[in-house]
């Protein structure tokens, strides 16, 4: 009996020790499929990451090809289009510090922040508006430059007719002046002291004619040479320009600036020749239209009306 419940127990432990056996070993075997199971998904990871890598520099070398297809598309319409003139020294400035940020001497920048089709385009589109706009106005001042030059040679060629005239008419005199003189030498030639009266009457009248009409002459010569006038602005501003219609309202005369009394208070000054004659003016301040009360005006509508200088 003793000897059945020994093997017995003998039996059961063996059942345990194998049983425990069993359960150690599938515990194994599954911390290893684990362990597999992790470094496949790592693995798998990495190939992943490796590939989004290559999908991120692929795309940034297909922004490049595009962006230096987009330069270079951008070159050959420029090339296409119509021949700009010369810009302007303020342009090319401008110009040069768009495309220059950082001063001369640097480099330009890069093809990402290059400027954009559509705004090159209205960048050009600007400057050739502003150069019509100039282009115009220098076309009204040489147009007023014309019309003045052909008015000087009218008044020119009318008075040098006259003054033609008189040298004719002094010619007369001087004979006559030479016939009455030899006349006297010879003892009246046969003339009586009435004839000879009568004569020198008639040549103290041409004489006198002539000399009133060569004053009037030069008078009439002396509106043709200009004179220097002096025009000055007082008041508070940074640009000052006398406009009006001794150039048709043109270029008009820059003044500069000179500070008498401090605290912005400045005196505009400037010297600008003009013919003898009136002339309606206006000063442009800051870009603002503007009269001085002290001068006479032309009307009494602030807008629409000029000041007067009388040029003498």
């Amino acid at each position: 009996m003793l000897a059945r419940r020994v093997s017995c127990s003998r039996r059961s432990a063996s059942i345990v020790a194998s049983s425990s056996r069993r359960s150690s070993s599938s515990g194994g075997k599954a911390a290893s499929k684990t362990k597999a199971r992790k470094a496949k998904a790592k693995v798998e990871e990495a190939k992943g990451g490796g590939e989004h890598r290559q999908a991120v520099l692929h795309e940034l070398e297909e922004v490049k090809r595009v962006t230096e297809r987009a330069r270079r598309r951008r070159g050959i319409a420029l090339q296409k289009d119509l021949p700009l003139p010369p810009l302007p020294p303020s342009l090319e400035a401008e110009v040069a510090a768009a495309r220059y940020p950082g001063g001369p001497g640097r480099p330009p920048k890069g093809a990402v922040e290059l400027l954009t089709k559509e705004d090159l385009y209205l960048q050009i589109a600007e400057v050739r508006k502003r150069m019509s706009r100039k282009l115009s106005e220098a076309n009204l001042y040489v147009r007023h430059l014309e019309v003045d030059l052909l008015k000087r040679d009218g008044e020119i060629a009318a008075h040098h007719e006259k003054l033609s005239l008189i040298e004719k008419e002094f010619e007369h005199v001087l004979s006559t002046a030479r016939e009455l003189r030899e006349a006297g030498e010879r003892g009246h030639g046969g003339q009586t002291s009435v004839e000879q009266s009568s004569r020198l009457r008639i040549l103290e009248k041409s004489v006198e004619d002539l000399s009133r009409r060569i004053k009037g002459e030069t008078e009439a010569l002396s509106y043709i040479k200009k004179v220097a006038v002096e025009i000055s602005w007082l008041g508070s501003a940074e640009d000052v320009k006398l406009m009006g219609s001794f150039d048709g309202w043109t270029r008009g005369e820059q003044l500069s600036p000179r500070d008498i009394a401090g605290g912005g208070i400045a005196e505009f000054v400037g010297e600008i020749l003009l013919r003898p004659g009136v002339y309606e003016v206006k000063f442009l301040v800051d870009g603002q239209w503007r009269l001085v009360p002290e001068w006479p005006t032309s009307g009494s509508d602030p807008v629409s009306s000029n000041n007067i200088l009388v040029v003498e």
